[in-house]
């Protein structure tokens, strides 16, 4: 067995490659407060149905809390620069998506149509996380390789952004143990919107200590956007973003993927071992939900009958060491 190095081998696991051939990854960012009613109940719903639809990663989803005790600088900039003025708002990237508690429904399939739509469209930028951990020392590293720009005229700026998935936390009419998706925590430079980037081919660096912090810190994940500045307003160029970082940070061995089988065939997910140990299984959504989890003895099956087809992480562990695989469900 390996053991996890600087280049965190089953990395890609949980990577969302969207950026590569300069197609647009789209954001969907929900700008709520805990103790608005609306932002618990139709916006809270809609939220759902949206993590959901897009549990395949064809877009990524924030939570931007721009009031209430989860809003943060770096929130409460992001929210006014979407140019929010209430509460729940939902945005594709910079768009704001007109919806309510009398037609949220019916939004779903008009913000998968502006999903698609984006996602069709040309960015000036294209990059990619070629590491991203927690070390140790509970510091996240993190390295971002950027291609060069494909336009010879803007004015960029690049920020990595962290948000924290699945966080307790009061919520109006949810109460006090809600589960807020993907909320949006700091970003690592020292302006809010990142840092001027220029045309070359570049790596680019990022640390953050989390020691001060109370995050759970295998539920955080990073959000790269390229901006590009228009007047005083960054517009979303292109994004990427990688979930559940935390999980890639042990100084446990990987498990031999040799010794896991992993099949995906008539409704069900069966995984299969020759080892002697027990192990536990969880299964992930690529926006880094837990949907199931159980025990691996030889033999294991998980129901995927009411799965959305798309792509899901398998994660195995135990005391001896951990496995990611990705798999496609039908």
């Amino acid at each position: 067995m390996k053991q996890y190095l600087l280049l965190i081998f089953c990395l890609t696991a949980f990577l969302n490659l969207g950026a590569q051939d300069y197609k647009k990854k789209p954001i969907i960012s929900k700008v709520t407060a805990t103790w608005c009613p609306n932002c618990g109940s139709w916006g809270w719903d809609y939220m759902e149905a949206l993590k959901d639809e897009f549990n395949n990663g064809d877009a990524i989803l924030l939570g931007v809390h721009h009031s209430g005790d989860l809003e943060n600088p770096v929130s409460d900039w992001f929210a006014k620069n979407l140019k929010n003025s209430y509460q729940p708002q939902f945005f594709v990237n910079n768009g704001q998506i007109s919806v309510g508690s009398n037609n949220w429904p019916g939004k779903v399939d008009e913000i998968r149509d502006m999903v698609d739509m984006v996602s069709g469209m040309d960015a000036a930028s294209a990059f990619n996380f070629d590491v991203a951990y927690v070390d140790n020392d509970n510091t996240i590293q993190s390295s971002v390789n950027i291609a060069p720009l494909n336009k010879s005229e803007g004015d960029y700026y690049f920020a990595v952004y962290i948000y924290e998935n699945n966080v307790v936390n009061f919520q109006s009419q949810q109460g006090s143990n809600a589960m807020h998706p993907f909320v949006l925590r700091d970003v690592i430079s020292e302006n809010y919107w990142g840092d001027s980037f220029t045309m070359g081919t570049s790596s680019m660096d990022f640390s953050f200590d989390l020691s001060n912090t109370n995050w759970n810190k295998d539920n955080v994940g990073l959000l790269a956007i390229m901006w590009e500045k228009e007047g005083n307003d960054y517009i979303v160029d292109n994004s990427i973003s990688i979930n559940n970082i935390g999980l890639l940070s042990s100084t446990k061995n990987i498990l031999d993927a040799n010794d896991f089988r992993i099949i995906t065939e008539n409704d069900v997910i069966e995984i299969i071992t020759g080892q002697s140990d027990t192990y536990n299984v969880a299964l992930f959504s690529t926006q880094g939900q837990m949907l199931q989890k159980t025990e691996l003895n030889g033999r294991v099956q998980m129901n995927a009958q009411d799965l959305p087809t798309g792509l899901y992480v398998v994660l195995i562990e135990n005391e001896k060491g951990q496995l990611s695989q990705r798999i496609f469900v039908k």
